[in-house]
């Protein structure tokens, strides 16, 4: 893995490890380029990651995959639980909810979320289903039954292998196509 930098508009330079191919845990035998931005590099020390429990989940990362889909060139975007859509809650959904910014999504979005998902309501769930259905093909929402927040992740309370291994192969689908 490799860092490179990357300048932003207002000056500043933003650090991304990059991986080609990615040899990430999750991506290493995909041949698929990875890149993990230092989102919080204006107010954080550098190197800094979000911790996978309540606090981490708080950022608001998932939220920052469908802001970049909506706001950026990007051909295939794959978000996990991304909370805070519908409403402006945080200051990433300001001045209007971030799902008021879904036409301006150009490629596929897969959008995974669990159906106990505590960030995420049932009603949340149709409004962005909603919205990813009038942006027409190639977008989907998939939600898994009896799954909660951070399913991903090993060694959360929320971690489900089931759901992790049926989102993993929909992602290397969405990938791939």
């Amino acid at each position: 893995m490799t860092t490179i930098s990357v300048q932003v508009c207002d000056g500043t330079v933003l650090p991304a490890y990059i991986a080609r191919p990615a040899p990430a845990a999750h991506t290493a035998h995909t041949a698929h380029t990875a890149i993990a931005p230092e989102f919080y590099h204006r107010s954080a020390p550098p190197g800094r990651w979000l911790p996978a429990d309540d606090e981490g989940r708080a950022e608001g990362f998932g939220h920052l995959a469908f802001l970049a889909a909506c706001s950026l060139p990007i051909d295939r975007a794959a978000v996990l639980y991304g909370g805070w859509l519908t409403a402006s809650d945080i200051p990433l959904s300001r001045p209007t909810p971030t799902l008021d910014l879904a036409p301006g999504i150009s490629g596929r979005l897969l959008y995974l979320v669990g159906e106990d998902d505590f960030l995420i309501t049932a009603g949340q769930r149709e409004q962005i289903a909603d919205a990813l259905k009038a942006l027409g093909p190639g977008h989907q929402l998939v939600s898994y039954p009896g799954v909660g927040h951070a399913f991903w992740w090993p060694g959360t309370p929320a971690y489900d292998l089931r759901a992790r291994q049926d989102a993993w192969g929909r992602i290397l689908a969405l990938l791939a196509g």
